[in-house]
């Protein structure tokens, strides 16, 4: 980890490479590009059961029967038992996940109408958040590599650099 200077030539020249961008009308495919890197993290975080700024969910507070006396009858046949994971009974939540580019905004959404319980909290529902919001404190430091990473990419795409 380590600071990096500005000096005021590496400033302008960004500023030039960033108002090239605009002009040439690629600030719209950088948001395309992020969209596909954006359902990437947000998939991420439901495989790791942790929100955008790598908070870890909230356990489940208890078992339903049917899948305690699944775990039981495996854990007597021998098999390997997995605890129960969040946000995971159905998937539904998981592979709805879109994003869509419109100009040089980025929206991801989960379409599914009860996605506002787990991303808000409620008084019986713990809250487990799915998308970064203001509240975090705005991008996560992987949402915001994930863009760097993909402007980098673009930039060199179209000015020949490997």
């Amino acid at each position: 980890m380590g600071i990096r200077c500005m000096t005021p030539e590496r400033l302008a020249g960004m500023r030039r490479m960033l108002s090239e961008i605009v002009q040439r009308g690629w600030l719209g495919e950088l948001a395309q590009r992020c969209t596909v890197g954006a359902i990437k993290l947000v998939g991420d975080e439901f495989r790791g059961e942790h929100d955008p700024y790598r908070k870890p969910w909230a356990p489940l507070k208890r078992e339903r029967t049917r899948d305690k006396r699944a775990r039981l009858r495996a854990i007597a046949a021998g098999r390997k038992v997995r605890g129960s994971r969040v946000l995971h009974r159905l998937g539904h939540m998981e592979n709805s996940v879109g994003a869509t580019a419109s100009g040089g905004l980025i929206r991801v959404t989960v379409p599914v109408g009860y996605s506002v319980f787990p991303q808000k909290g409620t008084v019986h529902m713990v809250q487990r958040k799915i998308l970064p919001d203001t509240e975090g404190g705005g991008n996560p430091p992987e949402w915001d590599l994930m863009i760097r990473k993909e402007a980098a990419l673009l930039l060199a795409q179209k000015f020949g650099r490997s």
